[in-house]
């Protein structure tokens, strides 16, 4: 009796198991999550706004600029702590305003982020009066990940609320790569897993990408094949544009002991970097 119950149970149990991940159906969020877990990905979001109070004056910045951020740890809050904005900069979760403050609403991780210094200089510099961070990144993320299952539904959701809120979206600012390293998932497939996710971007809005060349953490030194994917990428996918290369930033002084993530004056570089890429966008 137990045996032809086991033979029921069993085929059963592995048809749900396939329909999970091909489907991403429940518990495929889940599964994913401790996944990450095991590996020491940290999938903690910042999502507590018990203690924070809207941004009064936000809505007196209706022009100013709108960025989704995306990626994995170093487009979230794993960089140096410390810094404060001196400008109209927000961020922006569920589709409501705070002023901008680290560790910034949206993103993994409990450090600082490099988008505050990315929104004073561009203020500074003319471009906007004012303007919103939607952070939706993951500690750990290959471009893969980024294309699907709950890391794109909650970049989804944010991205929709955002632009319900605006009336557009400026830009998507992509700041991945380690996880596709060739020592981890693998340069090859970068390509592919881009056009995927450009794809699905592409069914909710047309703002550009401003897509990051990155390789380089630590132990897992520059991956030359990775960056010219990267480099292919920006040339070839109509509406990607260039973003940073966040490779040249090697300097010890620059990055923190884990020679992954950046120190204060390492996310100053990244900061203009990423500023001069907005102010002067380019397709090559």
């Amino acid at each position: 009796m137990k045996t032809r119950y086991l033979l029921i149970i069993i085929p059963a149990v592995y048809a749900y198991g396939l329909l999970t991940v091909n489907e991403k159906i429940f518990p495929y969020a889940y599964l994913q999550a401790l996944k990450h877990a095991a590996v020491g990905i940290p999938d903690i979001r910042v999502d507590d706004t018990s203690d924070m109070t809207p941004a009064a004056n936000a809505s007196d910045h209706a022009d100013g600029l709108v960025f989704v951020t995306y990626g994995q740890s170093n487009s979230v809050n794993t960089g140096q702590f410390g810094y404060d904005v001196r400008n109209p900069v927000y961020m922006v979760y569920n589709g409501e305003a705070y002023d901008y403050a680290d560790p910034a609403l949206g993103g993994t991780g409990k450090d600082g982020s490099v988008w505050g210094r990315v929104g004073d200089m561009l203020v500074e510099r003319g471009a906007a009066s004012s303007v919103f961070f939607v952070n939706t990144g993951w500690g750990g993320a290959s471009i893969h990940d980024l294309g699907e299952g709950h890391m794109f539904d909650f970049f989804q959701d944010q991205l929709q609320q955002a632009q319900a809120r605006f009336g557009r979206i400026d830009g998507i600012l992509i700041h991945q790569g380690e996880r596709n390293h060739v020592n981890m998932e693998g340069s090859e497939t970068y390509k592919e897993g881009l056009k995927v996710l450009n794809a699905r971007i592409r069914e909710m809005t047309e703002a550009p990408i401003y897509l990051a060349q990155v390789s380089y953490c630590g132990a897992r030194k520059v991956d030359d094949t990775l960056l010219t994917r990267q480099d292919e990428s920006i040339r070839e996918v109509t509406g990607v544009l260039r973003g940073p290369n966040s490779d040249l930033i090697l300097e010890d002084a620059l990055r923190l002991p884990d020679r992954c993530h950046f120190s204060a004056a390492g996310l100053d570089v990244l900061a203009e970097m990423w500023t001069q890429s907005i102010l002067d966008p380019s397709e090559d």
